[in-house]
């Protein structure tokens, strides 16, 4: 087995170390087969070519350079390609096996539910993946045919955040392509028009990343909707509609971040869409709530169909009943016990809103010491107190496979807080902690940060709503000043105060790791953020500021303009819900407008 020719750079696979086990589908290039890559023992998409695609040497010779091009792309996102055949009368582009098929597969499947965590998981895989594409040097890649059946998917690892995998494919030979869907316009542009961006249709227009974002648009629609667009309007009409400016309805109960980022994807004005790089910030701030929500909406994880034990399990009042389900209301004590050992072994454990006790973390605790599988603990909104982390804080200075620990909405208070920054300085794999509204309180928050001294591991710490003053704020801010690993930390609703955003500033001078710090609701006033603004100065690490409803106003202005022009790593700055009038709104939009690169949100939630 060889590499092609020096400027063939790809692996060579003969025709006879590639075995065709199953007919997938037909497309522009020709038959799609899942087989096996013989000499290898793996299961591979083998895309065989019609054969007329070969007949003019010069295209053979386009095509091949292609497939090089794509053979060097190595990306979580982008479809791998391990190389090609080419041999007499049979020609065929060997790519990874994706077994769900196509998100058009999955969207047109009853069986297979999405909620809207899922949703946003797929449409931020997807845009990571063109991102990448677009951001290629020397050559960006433009995918010229972004549509649902060109993503491919497979099951995720174990977590909640991405029960799919989303790849990329068939992004550098759409030029080439042939079907009957995927047409040339008038003026030699190849694309499926339903997808297609209006300014392809106009003379002289050629695909750019602005066209790619404009399909991508309709692909977040269709993941909304789980609907074929413009269904049920012929041809000529559908192209007339978006020609003059016209977009497809999005339906009310789709969340307006959501529906934000659709709208802003498929804007008509090439110049109005966002990059797919600022796309991944709007997605990140929908999809932010969503991670700390108690919605059942956000939190439970649909079973994928196939057998195995490793699947997370989540017990919440307000979800569907099943047969695992835990009612708090029908449990007793030593049933309790009986249902946390039958699931304490799965990889994702949630136990939520079941007014679990502090005997019951014993339980949990012992389990936790000697699974090996667990990665993912949620309790929130129990009733566990001081008493009850005692036994998990011992096992998690034991345990080495945990890397996500959610007690939210539990009364730990100072004691609690103290007694897991003990254990966390001990333990090594945990990345994201969140201890919402555990009434820590600032004695807490000033054992969180001892911790933050010691622990090299954490990443994301939550500390939402836990009537932090600017003492506590100052105990954090001090440990953030030497941490060298946490890169996000979420301290709204809190009681900062124009002190504690000094505090903060001050760290963000000497921080040379955080990129996301969300201070929202903390009564900062103009001149707290203007303190953060002095420590934003010689930051070169930030890329996400979250101020919103904080009593900031047109004083701030200059400041929020010059925070634009001298930043150059921010991406997003959240003023939401502050009281900034519409003038300088404009203002700071222009400015954002010019450095192209960051996404100032004003809209209130």
């Amino acid at each position: 087995m060889t590499t092609a020719s020096t400027d063939q750079k790809f692996i060579y696979i003969p025709a006879d170390d590639l075995k065709r086990d199953k007919h997938l589908g037909s497309g522009g290039f020709g038959d799609v087969y899942r087989g096996t890559w013989v000499s290898r023992r793996f299961q591979v998409a083998i895309k065989v070519f019609r054969v007329t695609d070969f007949e003019i040497e010069q295209q053979q010779k386009e095509i091949m350079r292609e497939i090089s091009a794509m053979y060097c792309i190595r990306f979580e996102h982008v479809l791998n390609v391990f190389g090609a055949c080419a041999e007499p009368g049979y020609h065929a582009l060997v790519v990874e096996y994706m077994p769900l098929g196509s998100l058009n597969d999955i969207l047109k499947n009853d069986d297979i539910e999405l909620s809207w965590l899922d949703r946003w998981s797929i449409v931020n895989q997807m845009t990571k993946g063109i991102n990448h594409l677009h951001q290629l040097k020397p050559s960006p890649i433009i995918h010229r045919d972004i549509k649902s059946h060109n993503f491919l998917m497979k099951w995720g690892p174990q977590n909640d955040n991405n029960r799919f995998i989303v790849k990329v494919g068939d992004f550098g030979l759409a030029k080439f392509r042939s079907d009957t869907n995927s047409q040339p316009t008038s003026v030699g542009l190849v694309g499926t028009l339903l997808w297609m961006a209006p300014e392809l249709f106009d003379s002289e227009s050629k695909h750019t990343k602005a066209s790619d974002v404009y399909a991508l648009g309709m692909c977040f629609w269709e993941v909304a909707t789980r609907c074929i667009p413009y269904e049920g309007m012929n041809m000529p009409s559908a192209l007339l509609h978006v020609h003059l400016g016209h977009r497809l309805e999005v339906p009310s109960d789709v969340p307006e971040d959501f529906k934000e980022i659709i709208r802003a994807a498929w804007a008509h004005d090439p110049e109005e869409r966002p990059t797919c790089f600022l796309l991944l910030e709007m997605i990140d701030t929908g999809m932010t709530p969503l991670l700390s929500s108690n919605s059942s909406t956000a939190n439970y994880r649909w079973p994928h169909p196939i057998s195995g034990s490793r699947h997370s399990i989540t017990f919440s009042t307000d979800r569907l009943n099943t047969s695992s389900s835990m009612s708090k209301t029908d449990k007793s004590g030593e049933e309790r016990v009986t249902t946390i050992k039958k699931y304490a072994a799965l990889a994702s454990i949630k136990f939520c809103d079941q007014e679990l006790q502090d005997s019951d973390m014993e339980v949990i605790g012992n389990e936790l010491s000697i699974n090996s599988m667990c990665k993912e603990l949620v309790l929130k909104n129990n009733e566990i107190t001081p008493d009850g982390v005692q036994p998990l804080s011992e096992a998690l200075s034991r345990n080495s496979t945990l890397k996500v620990l959610n007690l939210s909405g539990n009364p730990l208070k100072m004691k609690g807080a103290a007694c897991l920054g003990s254990a966390l300085c001990r333990n090594s794999v945990l990345v994201d902690l969140r201890l919402d509204s555990t009434r820590m309180g600032d004695e807490g928050a000033r054992k969180i940060a001892d911790m933050l001294r010691a622990n090299h591991t954490l990443v994301y710490v939550g500390l939402n709503h836990n009537q932090i003053t600017r003492v506590g704020i100052d105990f954090l801010s001090i440990a953030l000043e030497i941490n060298n690993n946490l890169q996000s930390i979420d301290i709204s609703s809190n009681e900062a105060g124009v002190d504690g955003a000094k505090s903060l500033g001050k760290m963000l001078l000497h921080n040379r790791n955080l990129c996301k710090l969300y201070v929202d609701r903390n009564e900062i006033g103009d001149v707290g953020f203007m303190s953060i603004f002095d420590g934003l100065k010689k930051n070169a690490t930030l890329f996400k500021l979250s101020v919103g409803n904080n009593n900031i106003t047109d004083r701030t202005l200059d400041t929020i303009i010059s925070l634009l022009k001298i930043s150059g790593t921010l991406t997003t700055i959240n003023l939401r819900g502050n009281k900034l009038s519409q003038v300088a709104q404009n203002k700071i939009q222009q400015a954002a407008d010019l450095r192209k690169t960051c996404n100032v949100l004003f809209r209130n939630k």
